[in-house]
């Protein structure tokens, strides 16, 4: 316990120089969105999100009971979140299409309030999405947990797929597999898990010591990207677990259709801080210089998660009747003028970004009319 106090309070500090002492200005040159997204990071995690989570942080590690008595052994779902209308919006949906559940938000702002979204909230230190997930799972004791990410709205009760679990080698059940790589086990390829929404039989993912946090630089021959996808460099939140369950003969089911439990606007971290940073222009600058929206590198995530941001903030004021409270200041339209007719853009990446921001539309659209649906039922 004391060697996690010691890591909560002392390892940020070794960077944290760096990230309080960057300037507040945008440089004059644009910056690459490589140099960029890690600057916006280290700066919403030390001025943003430490100050206002440590101290909870510290006391879930001298508790560890608290948060598994507070919860019980209900089916739980949970995200993980940096901002609070994306909390909101993602409980909005959750309460109305998970009739039975109880809602946890970890909150890493340290802004999302229970009476904001109507939800458990816990605070906690913006660690690696990974190690979040470990340090709460082991902090819980419901049966069934459904992790996923604040961008990815259940639209339809995943309790219809608890049959699977009865299969004694069912671990985990994918709602929204990784589409831009796959596993390669014995020349049979299996669609990566993810860590975009699982539900997951918390007993025996613990009974396997396995962790939702990777090893760092890890990777390994039997990735497999999908055509023209940049290959994977190493293992992402539960990429590692994925593999272990996969060589031990256990089942990842990752059967389930596209958008029948969670619709997605995708990816917007990245985007939520920069907002929250007030780093728009500067974004754009760099989204503007970069030569080419690879799927899979830094380019093409801030490309994306800016794109999903804006439709987000659509969907969010037609829920909501209002803006959000911290915004990407730009229209989807706009940033599709951005976005395409790079000089240095390959016809092959142009294509999959424009497939990629229709893709996005058709989404918003079906979650507009799933909100107004459920609207119209809740009186």
């Amino acid at each position: 316990m004391f060697r996690l106090v010691a890591n909560i309070m002392a390892r940020p500090c070794l960077r944290c120089t760096v990230g309080l002492l960057e300037p507040d200005f945008a440089v004059n040159t644009p910056e690459q969105p490589w140099h960029l997204v890690p600057k916006a990071v280290r700066r919403f995690n030390y001025r943003i999100s430490l100050p206002r989570t440590v101290l909870s942080t510290l006391r879930l590690v001298v508790d560890a009971q608290e948060l598994a008595q507070a919860m019980g052994r209900a089916r739980l779902a949970l995200t993980c979140s940096i901002d609070v209308d994306q909390a909101r919006l993602w409980c909005w949906f959750a309460q109305r299409t998970m009739p039975g559940w109880r809602l946890l938000v970890i909150d890493s702002s340290g802004e999302i309030s229970s009476r904001c979204v109507g939800a458990t909230v816990i605070r906690m230190v913006n660690w690696y999405h990974g190690r979040k997930l470990d340090f709460i799972l082991r902090r819980l004791s419901s049966e069934f947990v459904l992790i996923c990410d604040d961008d990815r709205y259940v639209v339809s009760d995943p309790s219809e797929v608890m049959p699977a679990f009865h299969e004694e080698k069912c671990v985990v059940v994918s709602l929204a597999p990784r589409t831009w790589w796959r596993f390669d086990i014995d020349g049979v390829m299996h669609p990566a898990m993810g860590s975009y929404s699982l539900l997951i039989q918390r007993d025996r993912f613990r009974n396997l010591d396995l962790r939702f946090a990777s090893p760092p630089t890890s990777t390994t021959s039997e990735q497999i990207p999908a055509d023209g996808a940049r290959a994977p460099q190493g293992f992402d939140t539960a990429d590692f677990a994925n593999l272990q369950l996969l060589r031990r003969g256990y089942r990842v089911d990752t059967s389930i259709a596209p958008g029948r439990f969670v619709v997605g606007v995708d990816a917007m971290s990245s985007a939520a801080i920069i907002a929250r940073l007030r780093w728009n222009e500067r974004a754009l600058r760099s989204l503007r210089h970069a030569p080419d929206y690879p799927e899979g590198s830094i380019a093409g995530s801030l490309a994306r998660a800016f794109y999903s941001r804006a439709s987000f903030e659509r969907l969010y004021y037609d829920v909501f009747g209002h803006a959000t409270r911290h915004s990407v200041g730009v229209s989807p339209g706009t940033l599709r003028s951005v976005l395409t007719g790079q000089a240095g853009e390959s016809e092959k990446h142009e294509a999959d970004i424009v497939r990629y921001m229709e893709n996005i539309d058709e989404r918003s659209a079906t979650l507009k009319r799933l909100a107004l649906r459920l609207r119209s039922q809740s009186g």
